[in-house]
């Protein structure tokens, strides 16, 4: 059985016009997955990195003017519930996401590429998050700058109040402050890239379980040889060497942004180097037991992670996969 086209939906995934229980249904789903974050330690913020998803499944196929409708209606109610809750953040995500999820639906109906998809869904998340904290910055008398380190600082004394709760020694609690202002400089000098490679994490996440969800509905979002053969730009690897060299500038300002790129530069070709083992995960069929060894062992290993980008970086020269003309 082929898939679907997109074309071939109407108005949504039955080919009905979008009614009163859709706008429910997605709602309730939403609600869910944001109440995981609370509810579900650890495993619940994962879980509150699918809420696109809902908008996704129920926006595919209805024209723009009716989807940011759509959108608008189901934000809304749950910001406003939300608010009676005392979760203002939980309401704010909610907004993030949903136009995540709104975007998304209509890259799909585009049908754009899988590069410029999560490069695109990347862009509009990070300037929702933006004016979201923009926003929010001004209702509290600061500056988003400001407001990000206090944020750090606050996160990090309680890690570090909660180890002297469960009895950590003084020494070893002093050890354990100094560590805690360390990672505090550390955050503040990569905190840029970190919020692009957060949010390309979140896009990409929600790109790829859509493809395979649709995919199993029969229904085409996007051509699924397109994750295993995708190549970042060659002309990314200039950027690369540039930034490379830039870190030995003595100019702070320089080195600053040098970093900051060049950590997302290498998260763009992790993405590569996770396209290059899907391709020869399917090439040899490899049983799914072994699929999900492979995957949890890449997720924890840093070592695997770092391997993978330069497998990605060095794909523009070695070609691993013997790829064609780059598309992308």
């Amino acid at each position: 059985m082929g898939l679907m086209p997109i074309g071939e939906l109407g108005l949504s995934l039955t080919g009905e016009p979008m009614r009163i229980p859709d706008i429910i249904g997605c709602m309730g789903w939403v609600a869910a997955f944001l109440a995981a974050i609370v509810v579900i330690p650890v495993a619940g913020l994962f879980i509150g990195l699918l809420t696109p998803l809902p908008f996704i499944y129920y926006l595919l196929g209805i024209p723009l003017r009716y989807a940011a409708q759509f959108t608008a209606a189901v934000i809304g109610a749950v910001l406003l519930l939300a608010l009676v809750l005392g979760l203002e953040k939980l309401g704010l995500f909610c907004l993030e996401f949903g136009v995540l999820g709104l975007w998304l639906a209509q890259a799909f109906q585009r049908r754009l590429t899988i590069g410029k998809t999560i490069v695109s869904g990347t862009a509009v998340l990070i300037s929702v998050g933006l004016a979201v904290l923009t926003i929010t910055a001004i209702g509290h008398n600061t500056s988003p700058v400001e407001m990000i380190k206090n944020y750090i600082e606050a996160n990090l004394n309680i890690s570090v109040e909660t180890y002297r709760f469960m009895g950590l020694p003084p020494d070893r609690a002093v050890e354990m402050k100094t560590y805690a202002e360390f990672i505090r400089k550390v955050l503040l000098r990569i905190y840029p890239s970190l919020m692009v490679v957060g949010s390309a994490f979140v896009v990409w996440l929600n790109v790829i379980l859509s493809i395979k969800f649709f995919a199993s509905k029969g229904i085409g979002v996007s051509d699924r040889a397109q994750l295993a053969m995708w190549k970042a730009p060659e002309h990314l690897v200039w950027s690369v060497i540039i930034s490379g060299f830039s870190l030995f500038l003595p100019i702070e300002g320089i080195r600053f942004v040098a970093l900051n790129l060049l950590i997302v530069l290498m998260t763009i070709y992790l993405f590569q180097g996770m396209a290059i083992v899907s391709y020869f995960v399917n090439r040899f069929r490899v049983p799914s037991w072994i699929k999900l060894a492979l995957y949890f062992f890449i997720a924890v290993q840093q070592f695997f992670l770092v391997l993978l980008a330069l497998a990605g970086l060095f794909d523009q020269w070695v070609n691993f996969r013997r790829a064609g003309i780059n598309k992308s």
